[in-house]
Order: C-alpha cells, then structure tokens, then sequence
C-alpha cells in the first residue's frame, strides 16, 4: 500500500445503543475486508470515530460541534452517522453546506439531501404500513396506541393514514416520553377502550414498558410494535416466555444469505456472536455502501465519492428480508430497495422467530 490513508467519519450519536462495540466492530470488520482486499487506489481507508450526545439526553443541536469537527478533518472523505431522527433532521443544512457525503440512518425520509443519504435503519413510512397490514390480516379492527417521544408522533401520522386504507379504527392513543419506564396507566387507559389489539409506535424506555404492563394488569391482548422492540431478540429464553405473541417489524431474517456470511465472518474476526438484531448487519451495510462508492468514484474526493454513491446499483443487504438490495442514483438518496426491506418477527414459546401474518 502507498500514500497517505483516507478517512471516513463515524458519528456515534446514541453512545446507550445496546452494547455499541456491535456497530462498531460490525463496521471495522466492512472496512478490513475492503483494505484486505487492496483498499481504493493503492491507499488503505481508515475509521474516524466521534461520539456525541443529542436528542433524548439533550438537545438535537448538541450534534452539531462534532458534525462539524468530522467535516473541518480534510482528510475525512465521507461520514457514517447519525442515527437518531432528531439529531438527524437538525443536520439536513450542515451536511449540504459542508458539502461532505454523510450516510445517516434514522427513519425519517425528510433527512435527506444532495450530500446526505439515508440508510433505512426502521422506517416511519414502511413499519407503519408493515403494521396496518398485519393487524388487519390478522383480522384485527380496533387499535389502540400508545405513543413514545417525538418519534411516536413520526410513526403515529403514518399509521393514521394507512390504517384508514385497512379499515382500522384507532379507539384509543396514550403518550409517554422517552425515559418513562412504567406505562402500566397508560396501557390501563388503553384496555378501557376497548380494543381487540394494542400497538407501540416510539421509542425508549416505554417499549419494554409497553411489553410488560398488559401482564401486570392481567390482559391478555394481541401487541404489536415498531422496530424499537428487536431487543427481544436479545433477552434469554426464560424472560421471553413472559412475551408470547409480540409481534413487530423488523429487518432481521436468519436465513437471508448475506447476513448468514457477515455473522460467519464476524464469528471468526471477533470470537463471539453478533447481537442477533438489525444494527449490526445494517452497520456493515452501511461500509459496504461507502467502500463500493469509493470504489466507484471518479477521483478521491468528496465530491468523488458522491458521484462514486451515485453509482453503486443492486448490492445485496445483510439487514432486512430474505433478499433486498440497496443502492443509490442520482437524486435517489434511500439506500434499501426491493418488497423485503422490512419483516415481521414474533415471540412464540420462548423464543424471537420470523413469521409472515
């Protein structure tokens, strides 16, 4: 290898991910096989790694300072992150001024721009329609919610919509916020109305609140929830049992084959297994998008690897369905394509397992 190594930023927004080193060594071992490999014209690519706090423990703003500390480093040449809605949205204007790719990966579709592409790492849009066809399939008409944090309103506007399409009827909607880690009065006020299921939309706390609480009150009612509850797939089979029946979207199949290889290939770098969720696959597809998009670049530039973005078409995701792709084009900033960007997962005797309703 000759000349000097090229970086790219990795902005770590929400350092309470569960168990964050899965993104992180997820994300290196994207980046080994690529310089392993040959790298990107003779030169090695290195990770540059800035954790800041924002939404949820601050203000969105917060992200800004660090954004900024990534994209004033000239030899930082594209940027990972963030993650989170409203650290996201609140950085739509400095990415295009700073004029540096940045691939974040929340799940709103506003936080998108000529320099900033998305990773549909969950989905406002795309969970709330998996959600209404489930719960209508499964022949269900009277729903209520409960609604987590600024996200629960994202998520909460698109169920609205499409459950109206389905035929669903919202008989009922509580809130809490993000760090309520009790909604048993909600979920109470919930059960006073009626529904024949419950559904989470949000994020925090309340999401193993919203699990837990019809147990306490002795309800037993079909629940339903966004992609915040993939932690259950990482909780043991005993605590699990206590959960039979939850269903939520997900973008987690074990038997896509793309993951099946990224798993091995993580087993075999790091000697243990991946958590068995959505961010650490949907982290490897993230570097699998920057390197095959400097691979493609015209020159090494920042502008290179946009155009380079630009180019990537049709390469296969670890996170998601059986076999979805992502890519970009111009004007085309969502990276995930195909019918499978999403599916359903459900606890069933013990244990997290894909299902189609």
């Amino acid at each position: 290898m000759s000349g000097k190594p090229i970086k790219l930023g990795v902005l770590l927004d929400e350092p309470r991910y569960e168990r964050p080193d899965f993104l992180l060594n997820a994300l290196r071992l994207r980046l080994e096989e690529f310089n392993a490999a040959g790298g990107v014209e003779g030169r090695q690519v290195e990770m540059r790694l800035q954790v800041a706090e924002g939404a949820h423990s601050g203000l969105p703003e917060n992200l800004r300072p660090a954004y900024r500390e990534l994209a004033e480093d000239s030899e930082v040449v594209g940027i990972i992150g963030p993650g989170v809605t409203d650290n996201c949205l609140v950085l739509v204007d400095d990415v295009d001024r700073a004029q540096v790719p940045t691939l974040c990966f929340p799940g709103s579709e506003d936080c998108r721009g000529e320099w900033y592409f998305q990773y549909q790492l969950g989905s406002f849009a795309w969970e709330a329609l998996f959600l209404a066809r489930a719960l209508a399939k499964a022949g269900h008409r009277r729903v209520g919610v409960l609604q987590s944090g600024t996200v629960g309103a994202f998520y909460y506007a698109h169920f609205e919509r499409e459950a109206r399409f389905l035929g669903l009827t919202i008989v009922g909607k509580a809130y809490a916020d993000v760090h309520q880690g009790d909604v048993t009065d909600q979920i109470g006020m919930l059960r006073g109305q009626s529904p024949d299921a419950i559904l989470f939309l949000g994020m925090g706390e309340p999401t193993l609140a919203f699990a837990q609480a019809p147990g306490r009150i002795g309800w037993e009612v079909p629940a339903y929830a966004n992609i915040a509850m993939m932690q259950m797939a990482s909780r043991p089979e005993a605590e699990l049992r206590a959960f039979d029946g939850l269903v939520w979207v997900d973008q987690y199949e074990p038997r896509n084959a793309t993951l099946q290889a990224f798993e091995a290939a993580y087993r075999a770098r790091f000697g243990a297994e991946p958590l068995p969720h959505a961010i650490p696959p949907a982290s490897y597809d993230m570097m699998t998008l920057m390197v095959e998009g400097l691979r493609r670049a015209p020159n090494l530039s920042r502008a290179g690897l946009k155009a380079g973005l630009e180019q990537v078409r049709q390469i296969p995701a670890a996170a998601g369905g059986l076999a979805p792709v992502m890519g970009f084009c111009k004007w085309d900033r969502q990276a995930l394509k195909g019918p499978d960007v999403m599916t359903y997962r459900r606890v069933r005797g013990g244990r997290v397992e894909t299902f189609e309703p």
